[in-house]
Order: structure tokens, then C-alpha cells, then sequence
């Protein structure tokens, strides 16, 4: 973290072993959505913590997620989960946090979410250029032969 007053450290939000990233403010500045990871090859999870003091953690999801981001409202917790699909978590906040009921929105397929409408039925969404590599190999057997024949020697 790191305040706006010209004298002030930059200080960590939280220091743990996992990894943590993608952190989200809610509308009120009260809580920060985010993932964490136990390890590199560990599925990652989306927890929401008081702001700024990093207590009363809960966890949002429980088979993989990531990427939060709160309505305007501060109503809806949104995040994708597997297999790659938006859901969205009804939250009550408050002294605590609770977590309500979470369904599904739609796909996300190649889709990037970048923000809601302060309504919360438009998404704005960026399409993730494919990199797939090939998938298609061809092998050439006897492929100087087929040189020669094509280009003969001189």
C-alpha cells in the first residue's frame, strides 16, 4: 500500500505464502476481493478481506476462481471460475462480510471482462487474441529426392 502523503513508505497489504494478485477495492473502500494461490501449480481461490486492515478473511470460492470485481453497489462480488465461465457471488457487507447465494452467468471462452455497467447488466469484454500454436504437423519423408526433382542439379 502506499498513501498519498509525500512522507509516506509504501507497506505491504498482505505478506503471506501464497501468491496473491488481481486485488479489487469495493465501491465503499471498505474490502479488497482478490486471488490467492497456495502455490504455482495449486488451483487459486478468490478471498475478500477488510480494507485496510487485512482481517476477517472469506473465501468466495471454492473450486478455483480469480479475477474479481465488485458491482457499483457493492452488492455482487463477479469473478471467473472454471471451467471458464463469470459467476457472481450476492454479498452483504457491513461490519462482516457474508456471502450469498452464486450463480453462473455465461462463458467466458475467449473473453476478458473488463468492467459492469453501473446497472450490472452490461459487461464491457475484450477478446484474447488466440495463440494456439499449430496443430497441424506435416512430416516430409524423402524430401531430397523431391528436391532433386524439383530443382536439378546443374
Amino acid at each position: 500500500m502506499l498513501s498519498l502523503d509525500p512522507n509516506a513508505k509504501q507497506q505491504p497489504f498482505l505478506a503471506t505464502e501464497a501468491i496473491e494478485s488481481d486485488p479489487a477495492i469495493s465501491p465503499d473502500g471498505r474490502w479488497i476481493a482478490y486471488r490467492s494461490c497456495p502455490s504455482a501449480n495449486a488451483p487459486c481461490e478468490v478471498y475478500v478481506v477488510r480494507f485496510p486492515e487485512a482481517t476477517g478473511k472469506v473465501q468466495i470460492t471454492s473450486s478455483g476462481g480469480g479475477t474479481p470485481f465488485w458491482s457499483r453497489d457493492g452488492r455482487e462480488l463477479f469473478f471467473a471460475a472454471p471451467p471458464g465461465v463469470l459467476q457472481v457471488a450476492a454479498v452483504t457487507v457491513g461490519h462482516r462480510l457474508q456471502v450469498g447465494s452464486t450463480r453462473t452467468l455465461f462463458p467466458l471462452g475467449d473473453l476478458n471482462i473488463a468492467s459492469v455497467s453501473a446497472d450490472g447488466t452490461r459487461f464491457l469484454v475484450a477478446r484474447i487474441p488466440r495463440t494456439d500454436p499449430p496443430t497441424e504437423i506435416v512430416v516430409v519423408q524423402n524430401w531430397l529426392q523431391k528436391l532433386a526433382k524439383l530443382v536439378p542439379p546443374k
